[in-house]
């Protein structure tokens, strides 16, 4: 299953182009990956929402393992991915601002957004909307840095999603956090920021100002409470 992972993360084109970046980046990745798999084949979900499924990555790997327990549908805003090979592995492939899922609440089991709320103009709102039509089990992740420095290292991201919020957020919601896990992400944007040459001495210091910063992968499974 791990070669699988780093085959399907290498056709996805989700790494940096730089090979020394691109093994640290694939592993993390890897990491991830996995152990949102583990989540999903571990539990009993007929329904299954990907949040900002861009390139179908997980739908596929989830197919590799012959889940075949009911429905797979994978929503993003990205008109293109339709005509995309991977759109074959959703049950259902539907294009959406997810702000406004087109979803009747709790019609889904499970909702997995991974690494999706830090590009978002409102990523509270749409966490909501999650909650809304979850009827058993969220399963999000996103870099965290206590510091709020995630996005000094990665330009695209619109908003430091913060913990508390998302957890009161959980909690109004009546979720109730089952799990929380951190790894240690690997802040490649640090050498843009600071325009550093890539070598393995300057990969070293990016891992050193992760650790001491802490900029880490949040994962958060979340299942709705009991009344």
């Amino acid at each position: 299953m791990t070669s699988l992972v780093w085959k399907l993360i290498e056709r996805a084109k989700l790494n940096p182009p730089n090979p020394l970046i691109k093994n640290k980046w694939q592993s993390l990745s890897l990491k991830s990956y996995l152990h949102i798999l583990r989540e999903i084949t571990a539990n009993d979900f007929d329904c299954i929402l990907d949040a900002g499924c861009g390139l179908g990555v997980m739908a596929e790997l989830l197919s590799r393992v012959s889940w075949e327990k009911g429905m797979y549908i994978g929503c993003d805003i990205l008109k293109d991915l339709g005509s995309r090979r991977f759109k074959k592995k959703f049950t259902e492939y539907v294009i959406c601002d997810l702000n406004c899922l087109p979803f009747r609440s709790k019609s889904v089991d499970v909702s997995l957004c991974r690494h999706v709320l830090e590009h978002l103009h409102n990523p509270y709102y749409v966490l909501k909307e999650l909650c809304r039509v979850t009827r058993k089990c969220m399963i999000i992740s996103f870099p965290y840095s206590r510091f709020k420095l995630d996005r000094i290292f990665w330009i695209d991201h619109i908003h430091s999603i913060s913990l508390e919020k998302t957890y009161s957020i959980f909690n109004a919601e009546n979720f109730a956090v089952e799990d929380e896990r951190h790894l240690i992400i690997f802040p490649y944007g640090l050498l843009d920021v600071f325009k550093l040459p890539i070598n393995s001495f300057t990969l070293k210091l990016c891992d050193i100002f992760a650790r001491l910063l802490a900029i880490k992968d949040v994962f958060i499974r979340g299942r709705v409470a009991l009344a």
